[in-house]
């Protein structure tokens, strides 16, 4: 087994605080965590359970041993403080900002990395329902956000 294989079966397993602590550690380590491959294999290997705090803050518990928290997050996108968390599915996070029904992101807590969009939506009507999940026949994520 190579160094990287070895690296990359060890990385898996860490708690999300110290994946992005370990990032900094060599541009070798950054390389392997930053990889499109291994955020996706360390997102479906990971059971987490996505708790939010009054503080805006979201803290993530392991599902196999819920007594111990995994780290502690902030949302890092300023105009989305105290966001509301729509759903999850393999560590991604639908949110939306407590102000606009139109604005939401979809952030991977793993990496730190997210994506804004914006829906509009007719009569000014806000949505009921979303929700999203990986369609592995095209190796992506489908979501779907219902008035």
């Amino acid at each position: 087994m190579e160094a990287y294989d070895i690296l990359f079966s060890i990385c898996i397993r860490l708690p999300v605080k110290s994946l992005l602590r370990f990032q900094s550690v060599s541009k070798s380590w950054n390389a392997i965590i930053s990889d499109k491959e291994f955020k996706k294999t360390a997102s479906s290997h990971k059971k987490l359970l996505l708790l939010q705090k009054n503080d805006g803050t979201f803290e993530f518990r392991d599902l196999e041993n819920p007594q111990i928290a995994m780290g502690k997050q902030q949302f890092p996108l300023k105009r989305f403080r105290n966001p509301i968390a729509l759903c999850s599915c393999d560590c991604l996070v639908l949110m939306k900002t407590p102000i606009d029904y139109n604005e939401y992101a979809l952030w991977n807590p793993c990496t730190n990395e997210y994506r804004t969009f914006v829906c509009q939506y007719q009569n000014g009507m806000t949505p009921h329902v979303c929700g999203f999940c990986y369609d592995s026949s095209d190796g992506d994520y489908k979501g779907s956000i219902d008035l």
